[in-house]
């Protein structure tokens, strides 16, 4: 294993960093099943059983760039094709698994049961203009997904977390 492969816990142990997770995960797994464990390592939650609907908010473990980096430092590493084949998916920033599910249904191409639509990235704020803003009774928005070059916004709403009638405008 190369640079960057792995984290010293202590003097005797050490752990796997999250881009040689993602290889080995695209080595053993189906495309798709690889691009969704991308998306979460990429992705600004994990799953609590404590919590309330069983998802926290955290920082992403990694990033596509951080991944891309570490192929391109370690490219005779096992799965490496793989990993970049899946990596040319992943979507950063969701923050659930059913984000991570309707990303890939936007964005893998027709061939991989998606519909190819292209430049998606997740939970990005954008500011909005004035008469926006007055609509919105607030200057920022963070969509689920957003396309920002062809001005589309996508909010998820999950009837678990979206169930008040003011949620749902507000969203």
């Amino acid at each position: 294993f190369g640079r960057g492969s792995f984290f010293s816990v202590d003097e005797l142990m050490g752990v796997c960093s999250p881009e040689l997770c993602f290889v080995q995960v695209a080595r053993h797994l189906p495309l798709h099943q690889a691009i969704k464990a991308g998306c979460a390592l990429c992705g600004s939650f994990a799953v609590s059983p404590r919590a309330e609907f069983g998802l926290v908010s955290r920082q992403p473990l990694t990033t596509r760039a951080a991944i891309a980096e570490y192929l391109e430092s370690n490219k005779g590493i096992a799965g490496a094709k793989r990993a970049r084949r899946a990596l040319r998916y992943v979507v950063e920033g969701c923050a659930s698994p059913a984000e991570i599910r309707l990303a890939m249904t936007l964005t893998l191409p027709y061939a991989k049961g998606g519909f190819s639509v292209p430049g998606l990235c997740a939970n990005r704020a954008i500011e909005l203009g004035k008469k926006a803003a007055k609509v919105a009774g607030r200057r920022r928005v963070v969509p689920d997904l957003l396309n920002a070059e062809q001005k589309v916004a996508i909010e998820y709403d999950a009837d678990v977390t979206h169930a008040s009638g003011q949620r749902r405008m507000q969203d």
